[in-house]
C-alpha cells in the first residue's frame, strides 16, 4: 500500500520555511488528498521521431494525417475528463430524434439548447418513449427516468 490518504501515512507537520505553519493546518481527513494519477508512456523510444507525434489538429479522426501520439493523448485526456461525473443526454422522445447541441468544430449559429431539445408533450398523453444516452461512466449498470 503506497497511496497518500491511507491514515498512517498522512500525518500532520510542523514547517518553519518561510515564517513557519500551524500544525492545525496539517491535518487532513482521508477524502482530502485523493488524487488519480496517469503516466503516460508516449513511445517504447522515449525521444519519439518527429513524424510519430502528429498534431492536435482533428484529434477525434484516427485516420487523419495529424494522428499520432499527440492526438491520441489528447483523447486520453478528454476520456478521462469524461469520466469525472456520470451525465445523462436526452436524445430523443416520442420517436422524435433531438440535435445535439454541441457539436465539435461545428459552428452553432442562433441553435440552443432551448430550441433543440424543447418538446411538447400533449396533454393527457398516458406513454411517453423517451430515449437518453449516459455518459461519463465505462458501464452503466441501470438507468431509470423520475418525473414529477
Amino acid at each position: 500500500k503506497n497511496r497518500s490518504f491511507d491514515p498512517d501515512r498522512v500525518i500532520p507537520c510542523q514547517p518553519e520555511q518561510y515564517g513557519g505553519y500551524p500544525k492545525e493546518r496539517t491535518i487532513y481527513d482521508e477524502s482530502t488528498l485523493r488524487t488519480f494519477n496517469m503516466l503516460v508512456e508516449t513511445s517504447d523510444v522515449k525521444s519519439p521521431a518527429r513524424d510519430d507525434l502528429g498534431t492536435s489538429h482533428d484529434p477525434f479522426n484516427t485516420n487523419s494525417q495529424g494522428n499520432g501520439h499527440i492526438s491520441r493523448n489528447i483523447r486520453l485526456a478528454l476520456l478521462a475528463l469524461d469520466l469525472v461525473q456520470p451525465y445523462v443526454s436526452i436524445v430523443g422522445a416520442n420517436g422524435l430524434a433531438l440535435r445535439d447541441d454541441v457539436v465539435p468544430l461545428t459552428y452553432r449559429g442562433d441553435r440552443s439548447c432551448a430550441y433543440t431539445k424543447k418538446i411538447m408533450i400533449p396533454p393527457g398523453r398516458n406513454d411517453t418513449l423517451i430515449e437518453w444516452t449516459v455518459g461519463g461512466a465505462m458501464s452503466v449498470d441501470f438507468t431509470t427516468v423520475l418525473f414529477a
